[in-house]
């Protein structure tokens, strides 16, 4: 219903609340970052119920609608949690080799250097869901799928060519 806008606030909400939580409450060590996290996920989740509370209701849960979107967490739950797991992997090898203090310092410059990264990709991938609803709904989802992917291999073979030419062996 065009709330796309909304979901990527909400997300970018949600990574602010984090990473300012967490750099306040630093000195709390473990507990400063979960708490951080915790902080960063309700802010997003209050946004999101304030935009939508006049929308759904919580007093009775409907089955049927249960039962119909079934798929989507079935086929969703093994990306997510492979996606997760790819992100999180060099941290787990990193502790097998490293002091935890330096663990520490290369987390927190990854996700410093990946949180802008990730704010652009998550809205770049709203807009594409948009329109790629839209394409489905107009029989056009095959070739709007061959433009995405022509022009991901265009932007990404520059760069490519580059360090494979001028790179350290």
């Amino acid at each position: 219903n065009g709330q796309f806008n909304s979901i990527g606030i909400a997300k970018i909400l949600s990574a602010m609340g984090t990473v300012i939580s967490q750099i306040l409450l630093f000195k709390s060590g473990l507990n400063g970052l979960i708490i951080g996290a915790f902080i960063g996920y309700i802010s997003s989740f209050i946004f999101l119920y304030l935009k939508v509370k006049n929308y759904i209701t919580f007093t009775k849960i409907e089955f049927s609608l249960c039962k119909k979107y079934i798929k989507f967490p079935k086929y969703d739950l093994l990306a997510s949690l492979l996606n997760a797991l790819s992100n999180q992997l060099p941290n787990l090898l990193l502790s097998k080799l490293t002091t935890p203090n330096t663990l520490g310092n290369y987390s927190l410059m990854s996700r410093n250097l990946m949180t802008p990264l990730g704010l652009l990709i998550n809205s770049i991938s709203l807009v594409l869901k948009r329109e790629l609803l839209i394409a489905k709904k107009e029989n056009i989802i095959n070739s709007m799928f061959y433009k995405i992917t022509i022009a991901l291999l265009l932007m990404g073979f520059p760069p490519s060519l580059i360090l494979y030419l001028y790179g350290v062996d």
